[in-house]
Order: structure tokens, then C-alpha cells, then sequence
């Protein structure tokens, strides 16, 4: 649940520090960098460089950002004419698209499979 909470955060918000974060979740620093390490270990969060440094100094913080090519999500809408396949990554960006005939039925409600596999249809 926290991880999912750090991810759509991230997802939402990043360029994001740690630090912020922390403060947009409610979450322990620890629990946090713990998350983060792991997101980072799975591709899923990338670091996208460094931002500004606070008026009350320090080290300037690492900003992390969802790698969107890190998640693919296919869709599929079977119609009565046509059916459409589209594969995306995890930010939206469609990478593939295929339009083909859908398959005709045998009758009102039954489908071509039913007389080579009833159990498809069943």
C-alpha cells in the first residue's frame, strides 16, 4: 500500500525529492528511502537530475521521475465489426495499435469456437 501510495505520488508530482516526498505522503524518511530504493531496483522510478537547494542550505536533492517505459498496459475492444489491440506504456504514450475483422459468429450469441472447443464457449 505505501508503495503504490510513493509511486502515483511520484507519478504525479515528479520531478520529485525524498524529501518531498515524505511530506506529500505522510511517511517516515526511512520508510521512504526504503520504498524509493526499491522502485529504483525495479525501474520504475529513474533519477532525473538535481534541484535547487533550500535558503537554509545543504545538499541539493536528488529528484526522481516514473519511468513510464517501465509498465506496459494493453487494451483490447473487441466490436461487432472490428477489433482493436493497443499497447501503451505506464505514462499513456501508445506504442503499437492493431485493427483487425472480428471473428464472425455461428449464431445469435454462440461463437466460431463452439464446434472445435465447446468448453471455450461455455
Amino acid at each position: 500500500m505505501n508503495r503504490a501510495l510513493v509511486l502515483s505520488r511520484v507519478k504525479a508530482d515528479g520531478p520529485i525529492s525524498r524529501a518531498d516526498l515524505v511530506r506529500a505522503t505522510g511517511l517516515a524518511k526511512a520508510t521512504v528511502s526504503v520504498i524509493v530504493d526499491e522502485l529504483v531496483a525495479a525501474g520504475l522510478l529513474v533519477e532525473a537530475g538535481v534541484g535547487a537547494t533550500s535558503a537554509r542550505g545543504g545538499r541539493p536533492p536528488v529528484l526522481l521521475r516514473y519511468d513510464g517505459r517501465s509498465e506496459l498496459l494493453v487494451g483490447v475492444h473487441v466490436g461487432v465489426q472490428r477489433t482493436t489491440a493497443t499497447v501503451a506504456t505506464g505514462s499513456g504514450e501508445e506504442l503499437a495499435r492493431r485493427v483487425a475483422p472480428t471473428a464472425p459468429t455461428t449464431r445469435a450469441g454462440g461463437c466460431a469456437t463452439r464446434r472445435r472447443c465447446p468448453r471455450a464457449c461455455a
